[in-house]
């Protein structure tokens, strides 16, 4: 073949140049000028020009000209891609809510039907409904008590967990997770840690952590320790072999994954209508103390005549109607910090613990004063909490500077918050559910959305530790009592400060009542009543001193207060350990008791 034919070209060679000649030339078409059509033109089109007539026509353009289009058409590119990329993000962001109000909505339906369920059969246990007898696996985190005669299988809770808090828990707890591991609880055991699950329910020799204790596989686990006890390592091999229960009520733990969710239900149903009051509880109070315990936790029911405050290892129920003591319920080996009821005063809060060893936030049920669950174990005591108004979210936080938001319904931590700088002192969910307030030693005070932990607001001015957040009934105001003696209230449109009070020496304790009033107390042993306004409308005689035959003895600090009947009455506590009851309208004293109750026979004589 002749060397002149190989280098002609084929024809559709020519084809992705013309192709490329003529997009680049409809590009520039505002440069090159349309041609002149004249009228009389034919209906056909002519022949489109050669590739190289096109070149040619290109080349003649102002290289300024050029290159300003081309700055033109490039300017455009990264605003459209940075577009692209945050309306991803935004649908990424609604897919994930919508798939949260999703499985939020298929549990409330869950928690409807079981609340709908008749009463319980005879054969079911004394108080139970037919659906909390057969639900499944108890949320993981959750310590459930259990029936007192029921022979407890091994399971994570009674057996497994005090053996990881000794020897594990060290390094992988909530507070310092080495390799993403955490032992102290049962969900965040079975999900595992960075290198994987470490728990294969039914198959002790494939599961890592029964390997790496019992020094079959490196590293060897504890460090620089022996190896489990034959007695421990036996004990860890039959759990796993069984299934890795997290409870003794459970069936066989399946993958962390898998696992079902459930939710935390009442121990009985009420009739429509009937409020929450104690029924059948225990009522026998603890043996006296020499001196009261000074009132750290006080709470008033929002629908029922009842007053809750902290014991000497119990938590003591009021009823301020009848004038006694309703409930005396035992609090083994904890100090109540902190007590709330939920909205609809079915539960009853009781956060607290062993200073340096453990907390948790008990869940109780007024009813019958069985406590439902053990929430947030730490290796302090739990500072404050607080419950949403649907009973959905559980927010608690203490010394470890981190607010950790529960999900009751699902059954695990729905996320934590950690721009504190330290220890929590005040948590507090708005009326609406929408907003989640907290605060801590160091002043500082955040507001987040409840159900997402996204922060909403940052809130500066205050120059102490925060003592109590309260907000109003519309969620409007937010107001907070803080150690520098100021009371500040705080608008949610915008976060900006609507007045501040000087109201104590230092302020502990802040709440509203449904028409707007505001009661504080604080370490001048004062309580005083502010109208809606933030005007002061009179000061009550303190709880320490009312009735007392030397009203000159320095006054006890006032360590928390609060509304009843619908603001008709105000609660208040002292560091004295007394609380009394005074009429709001005229501050007359109307009721005292104390945290340090005298046996029934002995009180009734009083």
């Amino acid at each position: 073949m002749p060397l002149t034919a190989s280098l002609t070209p084929h024809p559709l060679a020519a084809r992705p140049r013309r192709r490329a000649a003529s997009a680049l030339l409809l590009c520039l078409v505002p440069l090159l000028g349309a041609p002149a059509v004249a009228q009389d033109a034919p209906t056909t089109q002519p022949a489109p020009p050669s590739v190289d007539a096109l070149l040619d026509q290109l080349s003649k353009l102002d290289k300024a000209a050029l290159q300003e289009h081309l700055n033109r058409y490039q300017a455009q590119i990264q605003p459209l891609a940075d577009q692209a990329a945050a309306l991803r993000k935004q649908a990424d962001e609604l897919d994930a809510q919508a798939a949260a109000i999703r499985r939020r909505v298929e549990l409330l339906k869950v928690l409807l039907a079981r609340t709908d369920q008749p009463p319980a059969a005879e054969n079911s246990p004394a108080g139970a409904t037919p659906a909390m007898a057969a639900t499944a696996t108890p949320p993981a985190t959750m310590t459930v008590v259990a029936a007192a005669d029921a022979k407890p299988r091994i399971n994570y809770d009674q057996h497994i967990r005090p053996i990881l808090l000794e020897k594990c828990a060290g390094c992988h707890n909530q507070d310092k997770a080495r390799s993403g591991l955490i032992v102290d609880s049962f969900t965040d055991l079975m999900t595992g840690g960075a290198g994987g699950k470490v728990i294969q329910p039914g198959d002790p020799d494939g599961s890592r952590l029964f390997r790496l204790v019992s020094h079959l596989e490196e590293p060897f686990m504890p460090p620089q320790q022996s190896k489990l006890d034959d007695a421990r390592l036996a004990l860890l091999r039959e759990w796993i072999a069984q299934g890795a229960r997290a409870t003794a009520s459970d069936e066989p733990a399946a993958p962390a994954a898998a696992q079902p969710m459930a939710v935390v239900a009442s121990t009985v149903t009420l009739p429509a209508g009937e409020i929450p009051m104690p029924r059948n509880a225990p009522r026998l109070p603890a043996a006296q103390t020499p001196v009261p315990t000074p009132v750290r936790a006080l709470a008033a029911s929002p629908v029922a005549p009842l007053v809750a405050i902290n014991g000497a290892q119990q938590l003591l129920i009021y009823d301020t109607h009848r004038h006694e003591l309703a409930a005396a319920l035992p609090v083994e080996n904890a100090a109540i910090q902190h007590a709330e009821f939920s909205a609809d005063g079915r539960w009853l809060l009781a956060a607290g613990g062993v200073p340096g060893a453990s907390g948790s936030v008990q869940v109780i049920d007024v009813v019958t004063g069985q406590r439902i669950a053990d929430v947030g174990h730490m290796y302090d005591a739990v500072i404050t909490a607080a419950i949403d108004p649907y009973r959905e979210l559980l927010a608690y936080g203490g010394s470890n500077r981190k607010v950790r938001v529960f999900d009751l319904l699902a059954g695990r931590n729905a996320f934590e918050l950690a721009e504190h700088n330290d220890w929590i002192t005040a948590v507090r969910f708005s009326p609406d559910a929408t907003l989640l307030a907290t605060g801590d030693r160091g002043g500082g005070l955040f507001v987040w959305e409840a159900a997402t932990g996204r922060p909403v607001h940052v809130l500066r001015g205050h120059g102490g530790a925060i003592n109590a957040l309260e907000f109003r009934r519309d969620s409007e105001w937010l107001a907070s009592a803080s150690d520098d003696g100021t009371v500040r209230f705080w608008e949610m449109k915008n976060g900006s400060q609507v007045r501040s009070i000087t109201a104590h020496g230092s302020a502990l304790t802040v709440a509203f009542a449904p028409d707007g009033r505001c009661v504080t107390g604080g370490a001048d042993g004062l309580i005083k009543l502010w109208n809606p306004d933030g005007g002061p409308l009179r000061d009550l005689v303190p709880a320490a001193d009312a009735g007392s035959a030397n009203p000159s003895t320095p006054r006890s600090w006032i360590t928390r207060a609060c509304f009843m009947d619908a603001g008709a009455l105000i609660a208040a506590g002292d560091d004295a350990g007394r609380v009394a009851l005074f009429d709001a309208a005229g501050g007359q004293l109307v009721w005292r008791c104390d945290t340090n109750p005298a046996p029934p026979a002995v009180a009734s004589a009083q």
